[in-house]
């Protein structure tokens, strides 16, 4: 599939929310708050005030399962991967155990679970919520 180049807003709108939504995080296009938190205030970063997540994606218990960092579709989705991991420490707290991350331009997705292995790529898009858990449940 070609995919025009476009801004990380427009990605978010026209790719990213369509291919959550196509993994069950919604049967909406507009995403509830008890599935998806969007641009979400991130607490104590080093890269000055004001730090959003992209997308934090909660597990069943409304807690923190997932950390979503986005790039327009021009950039490597992996540019993300430290910004997303700083993100996914810092909502830990809430969670006790560490968050998954997904890194994405629209394109591509890269899936990442800190306390096992090295980012992978995604081929069939994000995992549903139910798949997050189930692999949180092995860990």
């Amino acid at each position: 599939m070609l995919i025009k180049n476009m801004n990380e807003a427009n990605t978010r709108t026209e790719l990213i929310d369509t291919q959550l939504a196509r993994a069950d995080w919604s049967k909406q296009r507009i995403m509830p708050l008890e599935e998806v938190l969007l641009q979400v205030a991130v607490p104590d970063q080093p890269y000055g005030k004001d730090q959003f997540a992209d997308y934090v994606l909660l597990g069943s218990d409304g807690k923190p399962l997932a950390v979503t960092e986005a790039k327009r579709t021009s950039r490597d989705e992996l540019a993300g991967i430290r910004q997303a991991a700083d993100y996914a420490e810092a909502f830990k707290s809430n969670t006790v155990s560490d968050l998954f991350v997904f890194l994405t331009n629209g394109r591509d997705i890269q899936f990442r679970d800190e306390e096992k292995y090295a980012p992978r790529k995604k081929f069939e898009g994000f995992y549903p919520r139910e798949g997050l858990e189930r692999l949180k449940e092995k860990l």
